[in-house]
């Protein structure tokens, strides 16, 4: 039996974390003007969707809970974050069996994969890709 330590960032070109200004709005608009039907993010097709259009607005509705879950996302318990040379690095994650470690994680993992990370740090000018989701295999032997 083994477990994943699996972690999550989303790096933002800020040297403190109180100038973080993310974009809304933009990010909204962001998600309704492109199609997602080419994109299955969610694995929805086929386990709770028919067509890809049921699919695609799906979708949309979940990249809009995930950029609504980044309001206030620096004062939650389950992030926490490091400086490095003029960007802060906020972190989440945990072990995980199978499931997602932290509620954040599939957060950010959604907004590396879609370019929603970029849009939500317009504010601060073009920014390359920074959202993303890492793992580590932490095998622990059965006690005896």
């Amino acid at each position: 039996m083994g477990a994943d330590f699996l972690f999550a960032h989303f790096i933002a070109p800020v040297e403190r974390v109180e100038d973080l200004q993310l974009d809304f709005d933009a990010a909204h608009e962001f998600i309704d003007a492109n199609d997602w039907s080419d994109r299955d993010l969610l694995d929805l097709l086929d386990h709770y969707a028919k067509t890809a259009e049921q699919a695609n607005e799906l979708t949309r509705a979940k990249l809009h809970e995930a950029v609504d879950a980044m309001r206030g996302f620096i004062h939650r318990r389950d992030v926490g974050w490091l400086y490095r040379e003029g960007e802060t690095i906020f972190l989440t994650g945990g072990m995980s069996w199978g499931d997602v470690p932290t509620e954040l994680y599939r957060v950010f993992d959604l907004l590396g994969l879609t370019g929603l990370d970029e849009v939500l740090l317009r504010k601060h000018g073009s920014v390359k890709s920074s959202a993303g989701t890492n793992g580590i295999t932490i095998v622990i032997p059965p006690r005896n």
